[in-house]
């Protein structure tokens, strides 16, 4: 749909307080609507409303031109999903117009429900990578081609579990051994259009195929199970025995694997529980399902009280074919079932009642084919560190040595500060070709999965290296949200301007390190969004439906029902001021001096206000002397020092992120040829700024070469 005038305004503003400017030109530039990008940024500029607003809005017109305003804010949306508000204003233009009536509202219902709860959303972040579809297709008794289709979950790094019935006809027509030919699973499978095609492969979308021996273990379905009475005498104990589960082994510990192929977060499994939690009349369930195979939805519903079965348990929760296997999760995200059917017997007069099979009977009986797997395969750490920064399908560029600055940025990042040089870092690079432009970029790759985090780069092609305290302000205040109206009452510099008599007319330095890092902590407080509470949202909204009659939703109530307030960050987390190039352009006396009053440098560290302690800084270049010996996390950058070893920790992070260790003998001969080609480098006295270039071109071959699993 055209957007009106207004619309582009209301968008643009909430992507200019939401979005950092580095992911909003990532998502624009990879998918190539602009293609004079690098200069509507350094044109984009509007007096009032800042320069991201600015160029915001041109970028929604330039999208609108072309009608596909919707794919940008489809991936913002999928992006930024930590700020309630930016969701919920976007939501109405963050839709495919292809899709029916029908599909537009479902997907709208699916939000809301996401957008209400903080839980769910951390549900979408660490269990959704954890759930499958299953896809396939064989040749029946009779020749006609039928399908294969449910949902799965993995328990361990290569076992998932789902219902029995997926597979039992495919295995009564073709046999066990040629199951794994006919199907396979798709993990983070989200988006349209659909995958009807068990070989497709797709960019984003994991496929793993089934191991040969994939068939573990499990407990027979029952044809008419959900539409016999259960409280038929016997009819119990009969379910009991058909528990309607199968363990499945993959080819591939894709649950060792980082999500992403560059490095990252693990996609991990999701745990068996040692205990049954309680579900009662009303307790809340949650299903991440593929229904008849289409990318991944949630439904919501409560626990119905049916029958006090030994093995099933009842909810109204929305499902359809191909949801059976999806694991069912109580509000607190306990996993306490396995969806397998529809309970719907003649006599049962409401509709739409789903089944699920009671998880820990199932656990009973694969704990220790689960304890196995994951002893087998081993455990790594939660994440594996960055190894490349190229796209998908490109020749790797890997990251070589550099483990003080991943380790720092792993910490960093997620907010684990306790010392000063934790949040600061400084690499002494001297030289040209070092690999300090570099380490922005390794900085780029690391906050592109984490949106909530904001980035300001000076000495970038895109930002100069301020000179003046007013102008290094004014950039961080437009990124950081605060309205261009605030820096009217930013403190006068002292001098020519203020009168002797004055505060700070004679005394610059304080009005540098004190008066305008006070001021700035200030106002990005005043400004910076209160915390939300849902919770209150959620009950003012139920007494609004409850007084006009209309139906309260489920994820309404279960927000509203919390026993404690549920507080939502509205606004940016940390934010990471990096000075590039340092080496060529010194910082000026007077930014040194604000720096330090920013930083904290001249105060304990207990004393630093916990608005300036969200800010990180990177130094690329030397150590500022404002900061102590050790109050800084320093790494020498030469490349004259590249030896050997720093080839080890890209090229196991490069196995690692694919749950794979690489063995030491082959990591042996990766080492001894680029000690090889470093020698040769050296003979023949190659610069250093070209150095690095190759050794980085020579990994990357390797990789290619001689790849860990998955990663051509």
């Amino acid at each position: 749909m055209a957007l009106q005038q207004n619309d582009i305004d209301v968008i643009a503003r909430a992507i200019a307080e939401a979005v950092p400017e580095d992911l909003l030109v990532q998502v624009v530039a990879r998918q190539n609507q602009i293609p004079d990008l690098d200069d509507l940024r350094k044109t984009a500029v509007d007096a009032d409303r800042g320069r991201l607003y600015a160029l915001a809005a041109a970028v929604l017109s330039q999208y609108d031109a072309k009608a596909r305003v919707h794919e940008l804010l489809l991936e913002l949306y999928r992006k930024v999903d930590w700020s309630p508000t930016f969701l919920r204003t976007i939501d109405p233009f963050a839709v495919d117009p292809g899709l029916t009536d029908d599909m537009r509202q479902a997907l709208h219902r699916r939000r809301d429900h996401f957008i209400s709860s903080p839980n769910l959303m951390r549900f979408a972040r660490e269990f959704e990578p954890r759930i499958c579809c299953i896809i396939g297709s064989y040749l029946d008794n009779d020749q006609k081609i039928s399908p294969i289709g449910g949902t799965g979950f993995l328990v361990a790094p290569d076992l998932i579990l789902t219902a029995a019935h997926v597979f039992e006809r495919a295995i009564a027509a073709i046999g066990e051994s040629e199951v794994p030919k006919r199907c396979a699973v798709f993990f983070d499978y989200i988006d349209p259009p659909e995958i009807t095609d068990h070989s497709v492969l797709r960019n984003a979308v994991r496929r793993v195929e089934l191991a040969d021996d994939w068939h573990v273990q499990g407990s027979s379905s029952l044809p008419d199970d959900g539409s016999v009475d259960i409280t038929l005498p016997g009819r119990d104990t009969i379910l009991a025995n058909n528990l309607d589960f199968t363990l499945v082994r993959l080819s591939e510990a894709v649950g060792l694997e980082s999500i992403e192929l560059s490095g990252g977060r693990r996609r991990h499994w999701i745990e068996l529980p040692k205990t049954y939690p309680l579900l009662g009349v009303d307790s809340y369930v949650i299903i991440a399902q593929h229904p008849r195979s289409y990318p991944r939805m949630v439904g919501f519903g409560r626990y119905v009280a049916v029958y006090k079965s030994v093995s099933r348990f009842w909810y109204g929760t929305e499902t359809d074919k191909g949801s059976s296997g999806a694991p069912c999760l109580t509000r607190n995200l306990a996993l306490v079932g396995l969806h397998n059917a529809e309970y719907n017997p003649t006599k049962f007069p409401e509709k739409g009642v789903n089944q699920a099979v009671r998880i820990d009977l199932i656990a009973q009986q694969i704990a220790s084919k689960v304890s196995e797997a994951i002893q087998t395969r081993g455990t790594l750490p939660t994440s594996s560190l960055i190894w490349n920064l190229a796209p998908p399908a490109s020749q790797p560029r890997l990251v070589i040595g550099r483990l003080v600055y991943l380790r720092w940025l792993d910490q960093a990042i997620a907010g684990r500060a306790t010392v000063r040089a934790d949040r600061i870092y400084a690499a002494d690079a001297p030289d040209e070709g070092a690999g300090k432009t570099f380490s922005t970029e390794i900085l780029r790759h690391a906050l592109s999965a984490n949106p909530e985090q904001r980035l300001v780069v000076f000495g970038s092609p895109e930002e100069g290296m301020p000179t003046r305290i007013e102008d290094m302000i004014r950039v961080l205040a437009d990124h950081l949200g605060v309205p261009a109206s605030k820096l009217n009452e930013m403190p006068k510099r002292p001098g020519v301007e203020l009168p002797t008599a004055a505060a700070d007319g004679d005394k610059f330095n304080r009005w540098a390190s004190q008066t305008m890092p006070e001021w700035l902590a200030r106002t990005l407080d005043e400004t910076r969004p209160p915390p939300r509470d849902v919770r209150a949202e959620a009950i003012r909204e139920r007494e609004r439906l409850k007084t006009t009659g209309q139906p309260i939703p489920l994820d309404l109530a279960m927000s509203a029902d919390s026993a404690e307030p549920i507080l939502v960050e509205d606004g940016w987390r940390s934010a990471w001021i990096v000075f590039d190039r340092l080496n060529e352009t010194r910082l000026a006396p007077e930014l040194l001096e604000l720096v330090a009053g920013l930083s904290g440098a001249r105060i304990d560290e207990d004393q630093t206000s916990k608005t300036l302690k969200r800010l990180r800084w990177v130094f690329l270049g030397y150590r500022p002397d404002c900061f102590a010996q050790g109050h800084v996390t320093v790494e020498r950058l030469d490349p004259a020092l590249v030896s050997a070893a720093d080839a080890e920790l890209p090229l196991r992070n490069a196995w690692s992120s694919r749950g794979q260790d690489l063995p030491d003998a082959q990591l042996g001969k990766f080492l001894e040829l680029f000690g090889a080609v470093i020698q040769a480098l050296n003979d023949a006295g190659a610069a250093s700024q070209g150095k690095l270039v190759a050794l980085q071109g020579l990994l990357g071959s390797m990789v290619n070469i001689f790849p860990p699993p998955n990663v051509k």
